[in-house]
């Protein structure tokens, strides 16, 4: 081989291998930051407990309850709270100290109105800000506390947003969430109520994909002031028999009025 034909072929070697991890430098450090992340999420220690509120409440809706949970286990936690705004921007009020592992995160929205198209924009919303907090603070499994309306969105979270195999929800608390609005006969379903039991399989896929065999679930029903006794039996039956059908004997499920809680603590 001559020896210009030679050295070119040596110099076309050396910015072909340049080129090469040049190009394959960004893949790299993805590759890395990503290893980094889930190594970090799987070592976590953080089991932080979200609260959704009912409609037209804030993200203040549940100060007084986390007060006195703060002074009943004689160590507060941290309470961030975060407002989801309707052009999808997020914003934060209160921190979360270093090493508070079981911190208090209220997750409220900008539109707080009621009504079922609301509740889907809620959903969806609601997933913005889990995936930020997820992305900031590293957690693998968490509570989940909704009331009222607050107990819709999670249950349409879940049900259309909610597919990760590395967060687990340990708990889920509906408190007197509407599953049927106002009927009170489940021979007259609302769109929701018929949308949710529609989507059940899809819940209960995506729970399992969750870990559901150590998933916990109560559910607080309660009696609303001008509600009867057959209401609150007719929720009970519209709400884990029909929506969730979760039926494993390691799920504990234990269904609650209003009658038997303290009013004060929701």
């Amino acid at each position: 081989m001559p020896r210009n034909v030679k050295k070119w072929s040596i110099i076309f070697l050396i910015a072909s291998l340049i080129g090469i991890g040049i190009l394959a430098w960004p893949s790299i450090q993805w590759m890395h930051k990503n290893v980094t992340a889930i190594s970090k999420r799987h070592d976590s220690n953080m089991s932080p407990v979200i609260f959704i509120p009912g409609s037209s409440a804030t993200q203040n809706r549940f100060d007084g309850l986390i007060d006195k949970l703060n002074d009943r286990r004689g160590k507060r936690h941290s309470l961030l709270k975060v407002t989801v705004h309707t052009n999808d921007r997020i914003s934060y009020s209160g921190s979360i100290r270093p090493r508070d592992n079981e911190p208090f995160i209220v997750v409220g929205f900008e539109n707080n109105k009621d009504g079922y198209s609301n509740i889907k924009k809620q959903a969806k919303w609601f997933s913005i800000a889990f995936n930020a907090l997820a992305k900031k603070y590293q957690f693998n499994n968490f509570k989940a506390i909704g009331h009222s309306n607050g107990g819709l969105v999670y249950t349409m979270y879940l049900e259309n947003y909610f597919n990760r195999d590395d967060i687990s929800i340990k708990k889920l608390m509906t408190i007197g969430s509407p599953y049927n609005f106002s009927e009170t006969s489940l021979s007259h379903k609302t769109q929701m109520l018929s949308d949710f039991i529609k989507q059940r399989k899809k819940f209960l896929k995506r729970c399992q994909s969750i870990r559901l065999l150590v998933l916990r679930i109560l559910i607080m029903m309660g009696l609303y002031q001008h509600g009867a006794q057959k209401r609150v039996n007719i929720f009970i039956r519209a709400k884990p028999n029909i929506i969730l059908k979760l039926q494993l004997q390691e799920m504990m499920l234990n269904i609650l009025t209003y009658h038997k809680i303290n009013k004060s603590l929701i």
